[in-house]
């Protein structure tokens, strides 16, 4: 036998879970005054099976072990926050590999073109410095094609480069004429 409790669907909802909720924990001892009537009540009604409307006091007290939304999904937000930060991380890494490809790209043309200069120091030889007038301007062609196709970035290190085979080419220039 169904048993029924009826309220006015402007009650509020805190008035009939609360009621709700006294009247399944005080179940035995009702149990013991009127055995018939509270006996077979069971905290697990099945709400689609109602013919009648059930109050929304009712209905927040039978979903009230339901998980939220967040208990709902926090396993799987969890995963994509989790793989975003590993793909951000990724990302951040070969950026910074790519970074000190360039950068190591640069040093080679620094130290090519120091020793260059330092192997011309106090030279007098008008074809050994005309060879390394070469060698600079070579490198500075090779420097701008890299640059050109995007093996080395156009920043501070590029220009100090220009600037450092800049002033080798103007210093043996000079000691050439």
């Amino acid at each position: 036998m169904d048993k029924i409790l009826v309220a006015r669907s402007d009650l509020d909802d805190t008035i009939v879970y609360d009621l709700v909720n006294d009247i399944l924990r005080l179940r035995p001892a009702l149990a013991g005054k009127q055995p018939g009537i509270f006996q077979q009540l069971s905290e697990n009604f099945d709400i689609s099976r109602s013919t009648f409307i059930v109050h929304p006091g009712t209905q927040v007290y039978l979903q009230r072990s339901a998980p939220s939304i967040y208990e709902r999904y926090s396993g799987i937000a969890e995963v994509v926050v989790t793989v975003i930060i590993a793909l951000v991380s990724a990302l951040i890494a070969v950026l910074g590999v790519i970074k000190a490809g360039r950068k190591n790209r640069i040093d080679r043309f620094y130290l090519e073109t120091i020793e260059i200069r330092n192997s011309c120091k106090g030279s007098t030889d008008p074809v050994e410095l005309q060879q390394a007038i070469t060698r600079i301007e070579a490198l500075q062609d090779e420097a701008f094609d890299l640059l050109v196709h995007e093996k080395l970035a156009a920043d501070e290190s590029f220009r100090i480069f220009v600037t450092l085979s800049n002033d080798v080419l103007r210093k043996l220039q000079t000691d050439r004429s």
